[in-house]
């Protein structure tokens, strides 16, 4: 080994520690002195395991830090020098660690860095982090125009973050940061900061900004953290030490134009018509064909333009249980996106229902799902335009195909970068259909970035007033794919700001397509990677906009494992019998008989579904509300029939979802190019 090498890589290793000690603290609040840590067991040779969750115990590595063949800190017994940062690593068991000071925490680690079937060596317990529950954030979308968040800033101690937070003049002294950095000024506390104007999305380009440490803010209403964080970037790692920390040099607005101006050059647009085809419909559908078709001419003016937009069309009506003439509760008319012509000719064809359906709903779901769906280009601007005249059949309905709701095709939606304008034309025959049919489609157009719902309502006896709103919209996307194809960056943004009631079409398509090329922009940037940092997870100026979103890294046979208990859970609250036999006997006999080892379970003493450790128990130390973990007889009894109605609605919606995930073996990330296991960062709103 080269000796001087090895004193470089040392004193750099200090350097680097000492910067970031202060922030990285070890989450043990008391000293200890043994060999094992409160809550965690080690035994026979296995991975160590937090005995609340029962999760696999992992530790981060700092940057530059070594394994030892021993537990000496010498370079004689370094058996991996230099591991990779940042990056989850199994723990098999412990030695003299000592917390007094935890600062300069003592003692040692045995990890599994080249994830063997065992421990490989040792790391010193100053040369690691602890990652505790798996929980990860991810920024949140920033939005747009005047409803956008400020940039996220991370900075270097948290003691600079409270000073800021907590000040009575907040929101003068938080202006005068994003002034300077605007001007390209880098405030001396501020270490990171998130690209103004890009949205960096972890389910487009995985990165993993796991929770170290955090402190309550009790200073608004709502609740509100101090979080530290580490940035990793699986597989991939800095350079060289503050390779990814802010400079002058990136704040400049030319460079960052430029860079816009290079990628929206291949910008690509998806549109999917999501349409009501019963017999009410029939005008509608023509007036959509007519928009289309008038859009079609526009575009053959400019094939450039005509090249990078793209239509599907599903249609739907009710369930064909319903009426047999009705053929099909969703169908696919597009199984590849179409140009504007073929989409003309498809819609030309008779897809209208002849026979009104016995039920005025419509299996809106169904068509939503296909939609979402749809098959959409690598890496476009998506968008959905749903168009009906109904209430869709709720979930637990007993014409639902889907067992979806509305929130459940917003998740989906969400999960697929789509966003989602939704038409709905209320007809004067069946006014007591119009909330519930408002508050449906409102749902499911509650796009990410937006504080608004991007729904609007027109009469169905206004014709004009449909077809200038169709137009509207698909015209403010064409214009500016006109802009982007001429590289016209000052163009595409006037007419993105250009006038308009926020609520009425042309405003919602602004909104809709601001936000989506935020998105969209963000797919290029790069997260910042080894470098550690406090943030605060809502905007510093407005705080009622959160800026960070708490995620599970969840992996597939713990989704497995919920989807199982929560069937289980389902399958008792429809029970028949749970009124007369209280809820815990009926999910009781109903586990006995579907699961091996009903055995584990305690049914016997507990008083509410978490004692019972049906649902896994890493759930129960996050931080976060369940509403299904404390459900019991008394407060089942004590539920309304709405109510019950309501929980059995989000549960079979949540396993949708998951279904849906784990459907998508693209959707999973893997941590490591060794690592065996994948992971999905489920949002943490998304558990029961």
């Amino acid at each position: 080994m080269n000796t001087d090498y090895s004193i470089r890589h040392h004193q750099i290793g200090i350097v680097i520690r000492a910067l970031n000690m202060l922030l990285l603290l070890i989450c043990v609040n008391a000293a200890v002195n043994a060999d094992t840590l409160p809550d965690i067991e080690c035994e026979n040779g296995d991975v160590c395991r937090d005995l609340k969750t029962l999760l696999p115990f992992r530790i981060l590595a700092r940057p530059f830090s070594n394994v030892y063949r021993e537990t000496r800190a010498t370079s004689s017994v370094i058996i991996s020098e230099n591991i990779e940062a940042l990056i989850p690593y199994d723990v098999y068991g412990f030695k003299d660690l000592d917390f007094s000071n935890p600062l300069e925490p003592k003692g040692w680690y045995q990890v599994d860095v080249d994830r063997s079937e065992g421990p490989d060596g040792w790391m010193r317990a100053v040369d690691i982090m602890h990652w505790r529950n798996a929980l990860a954030v991810a920024y949140s979308h920033p939005g747009s125009g005047d409803s956008a968040r400020k940039p996220v800033l991370g900075f270097k101690k948290l003691t600079a973050l409270r000073q800021l937070v907590e000040s009575d003049t907040r929101i003068d002294l938080a202006k005068k940061k994003y002034q300077q950095l605007d001007a390209g000024q880098l405030p001396d506390d501020v270490i990171i900061r998130e690209n103004p104007g890009e949205f960096l999305d972890i389910d487009e380009k995985f990165y993993l900004f796991p929770v170290i440490d955090w402190a309550e803010v009790e200073l608004f209403d709502d609740p509100a953290r101090y979080l530290n964080l580490v940035a990793a970037v699986p597989q991939s790692r800095a350079t060289v030490p503050g390779e990814y920390t802010l400079r002058e040099t990136d704040l400049h607005l030319e460079t960052t134009e430029k860079a816009h101006r290079e990628r929206l050059s291949d910008l690509l647009v998806d549109v999917v018509f999501a349409v009501d085809m019963t017999g009410s419909m029939g005008p509608y559908i023509n007036m959509t064909m007519q928009t289309v078709q008038d859009l079609a001419i526009g575009l053959a003016g400019n094939p450039e333009v005509a090249d990078k937009i793209r239509f599907g069309l599903v249609g739907y009506r009710d369930d064909p249980r319903a009426r047999r003439s009705n053929e099909f509760a969703s169908r696919v008319f597009t199984p590849q996106l179409v140009d504007a012509n073929q989409l003309v000719q498809i819609i030309s064809q008779d897809a209208v229902a002849k026979e009104g359906d016995p039920g005025w709903e419509e299996e809106v779901f169904a068509g939503m799902r296909d939609a979402v769906n749809a098959s959409w280009r690598a890496e476009s601007v998506r968008l959905i335009i749903l168009i009906g005249d109904a209430s869709a059949n709720p979930a637990g309905h007993a014409r639902n195909t889907t067992g979806l709701d509305a929130a459940g095709i917003r998740r989906q939606a969400t999960d697929v970068n789509a966003s989602v304008i939704t038409i709905y034309l209320e007809n004067e025959r069946v006014r007591s259909d119009w909330s519930v049919a408002a508050a449906q489609f409102s749902e499911m157009a509650l796009n990410p970035g937006s504080e608004q719902s991007d729904f609007m309502s027109i009469s169905a006896f206004d014709a004009n007033d449909y077809r200038r709103a169709l137009k509207d919209i698909l015209s403010k996307f064409r214009l500016s794919l006109d802009r982007i194809v001429a590289g016209d960056i000052g163009g595409l943004k006037k007419v993105l700001d250009a006038g308009g009631p926020a609520d009425g079409a042309g405003g919602i398509a602004q909104r809709v397509l601001r936000n989506a090329l935020v998105d969209y922009l963000g797919n290029e940037a790069e997260p910042p990677r080894d470098v550690a940092f406090w943030v605060f997870d809502r905007d510093v100026i407005e705080p009622e906009k959160p800026a960070l979103s708490i995620r599970v890294m969840i992996q597939k046979h713990q989704l497995d494992s919920l989807v199982r208990a929560l069937e289980q859970i389902l399958s008792a609250l429809r029970n028949n019998q749970i009124t007369e036999n209280g809820f815990m006997k009926t999910l009781q006999a109903i586990v006995s008989q579907s699961i091996t080892d009903a055995d584990r379970l305690n049914f016997t003493d507990a008083s509410n579904l978490s004692e019972t450790q049906l649902l896994p128990r890493w759930i129960e130390n996050l931080p976060y509300k369940s509403k299904v973990q404390k459900l019991s007889d008394a407060q089942f009894a004590a539920m309304t029939p709405d109510a019950r109605a309501s929980l059995e609605r989000e549960i079979d919606s949540l396993l949708s979802l998951y279904r849906d995930i784990l459907s998508r073996p693209a959707r999973w990330v893997k941590l490591n190019e060794k690592e065996s296991g994948v992971v999905y960062p489920l949002p943490i709103g998304n558990l029961p």
